[in-house]
């Protein structure tokens, strides 16, 4: 069957864009497909697929462009709810992105707890 020419059924007048979707990209030689076979293989496609992923998640402009910002903390807010004191924080990891979490510190422990972050508020 030629792939450009189907023959017309009833069945194949529906889109599918499942079956589209697979035969475009099945064709489509990928830059950084993963075809390793060996550890070495795997060392060097992550070694040259690594920087390219930062690139396009954006991370290496994250780098660069807030180069004379040092990340602040603020407390916005204080709650004594028996037990443990439940804060509102704003931590600046850009001169524009704040990250607001909550801090839930018990009343009564005198010494070191792990810190679990909850990055989220209404």
């Amino acid at each position: 069957m030629d792939r450009g020419n189907p023959v017309l059924t009833e069945k194949n007048l529906r889109f599918d864009y499942k079956r589209h979707i697979k035969e475009v990209y099945k064709s489509i030689r990928r830059q950084f497909e993963f075809r390793a076979r060996t550890r070495e293989e795997f060392e060097a496609w992550q070694s040259a697929f690594r920087p390219k992923l930062r690139e396009a998640l954006g991370l290496t402009s994250m780098e660069e462009d807030p180069q004379d910002h040092t990340p602040k903390a603020e407390r916005v807010s204080s709650v004594d709810l028996g037990d443990y004191i439940r804060e509102k924080w704003c931590l600046w990891v850009e001169p524009t992105v704040p990250l607001p979490f909550w801090l839930l510190k018990p009343r009564e422990c005198n010494s070191r707890l792990p810190l679990v972050l909850t990055p989220q508020w209404p």
